[in-house]
């Protein structure tokens, strides 16, 4: 059987600890250069752009927010967003907790505050969002008729399991719940 495409994951796939490719993967990458080599991800493309580069594959499309938006460089082949009312939702269920929520749109990563957790996923992500009220940012949303890729809500073990666990029952199904302990 011939191969003729390659897709990756990248968080606990391709980066090694610290969150870096390691010269190993980048030149087995290389070895594969008659292979498309997609890199998907949970990630936003800015998240995902720079390890491309890195890996000479940025000719090639990227698969952002677990398909949620689908880029072939500044070309959306695909986009799947999160309606306004469900964004509402979850960020009105999480207000007034000590859970973080940050909200993405194609190459835009919104938080409150440069909190412990924010600054933790730029730190893994190597992406600075921009500190914005959520309620400014999902006012400006409206006016341009466009929702989230992604929210995520962050926060301490039991917190967060609470909050799943409430999303979960307040939305049954409109909405997929990844549950990624800390």
């Amino acid at each position: 059987m011939q191969v003729k495409l390659i897709c990756s994951d990248i968080d606990g796939t391709l980066l090694n600890i610290n969150r870096e490719l390691s010269s190993k993967t980048k030149r087995v990458i290389k070895e594969l250069s008659h292979i498309p080599f997609i890199l998907i991800s949970s990630r936003m493309p800015q998240a995902i752009i720079h390890l491309q580069k890195e890996l000479g594959i940025n000719q090639l499309p990227l698969i952002a927010y677990n398909g949620g938006l689908i880029l072939e460089g500044e070309t959306v082949l695909h986009s799947t967003e999160i309606s306004n009312k469900l964004t509402d939702s979850v960020c009105n269920f999480s207000a007034n907790t000590n859970i973080h929520t940050s909200l993405y749109h194609g190459h835009h990563w919104f938080v409150p505050e440069m909190d412990y957790w924010a600054n933790r996923e730029s730190n893994n992500t190597k992406v600075m969002p921009q500190v914005q009220d959520i309620d400014k940012t999902l006012v400006q949303w409206k006016e341009k008729n466009i929702g989230a890729h992604k929210i995520m809500c962050m926060g301490d073990e039991i917190t967060s399991s609470n909050i799943e666990d409430g999303v979960a029952i307040f939305l049954e199904k409109q909405l997929n719940v990844l549950s990624n302990s800390a």
